[in-house]
C-alpha cells in the first residue's frame, strides 16, 4: 500500500508538464526550460524509485498520468484573441469546461453573502484595554503607506 502525498505531487508535475507542452508557443524559451526541468524531475524520480523497494513507483506514475489527463481536458489552453479596439490579449480556451452552474457557485455564494450583510452594521468589539489605541495606530499606519498599483510600470 502507498502512503504519502507523492502521487499528488506527481499529479501536479504531470499537469504542469501538459500545460507547458500545450502552450509552448506562448511561453518561449523559459517555458521550454521549465518543460525540460519537469521532464528531468519525473524521469529522475522514476529511476530512483525503481532502485528503492520502499518507493511506490506506480503511485508516482499514476499521479503523473492522472494529473496530465486532467490538465489535458480541463487545463488552460492559451490563445490570442483580438479585442474590438485592436488590442491583442491572451485568453484561456479549455477543451472542456465544468457546467456553468457549477462554475458559478463561488459567485452565487458571494452574492448571497453580500445580500445578507447589505445594510447590516456589525460593530467591532474591543479585545480589552488598549484595543482602540491599537486600531487607531493601524489606521494611521495604513493611511501613511504608499499606494501601490498592480499594473506593470510603463517602459
Amino acid at each position: 500500500p502507498a502512503v504519502g502525498a507523492s502521487g499528488a505531487i506527481f499529479g501536479i508535475a504531470g499537469a504542469y508538464f501538459v500545460f507547458l507542452q500545450r502552450n509552448r508557443d506562448y511561453l518561449g524559451r523559459e517555458g521550454d526550460q521549465q518543460l525540460n526541468s519537469v521532464a528531468q524531475m519525473i524521469i529522475m524520480n522514476v529511476v530512483v524509485g525503481s532502485i528503492s523497494p520502499m518507493i511506490d513507483n506506480w503511485g508516482h506514475i499514476g499521479g503523473a498520468l492522472g494529473g496530465a489527463a486532467m490538465a489535458y481536458v480541463f487545463g488552460p489552453r492559451i490563445m490570442v484573441a483580438q479585442l474590438p479596439s485592436g488590442q491583442r490579449i491572451m485568453v484561456d480556451k479549455p477543451i472542456a469546461r465544468l457546467p456553468r452552474p457549477i462554475e458559478a457557485i463561488p459567485e452565487t455564494i458571494g452574492n448571497g453573502i453580500n445580500r445578507l450583510t447589505k445594510g447590516l452594521h456589525i460593530p467591532s468589539v474591543g479585545l480589552g484595554h488598549g484595543s482602540r489605541k491599537r486600531q487607531q495606530y493601524r489606521e494611521r499606519r495604513r493611511s501613511s503607506l504608499p499606494i501601490r498599483s498592480i499594473r506593470p510600470s510603463a517602459y
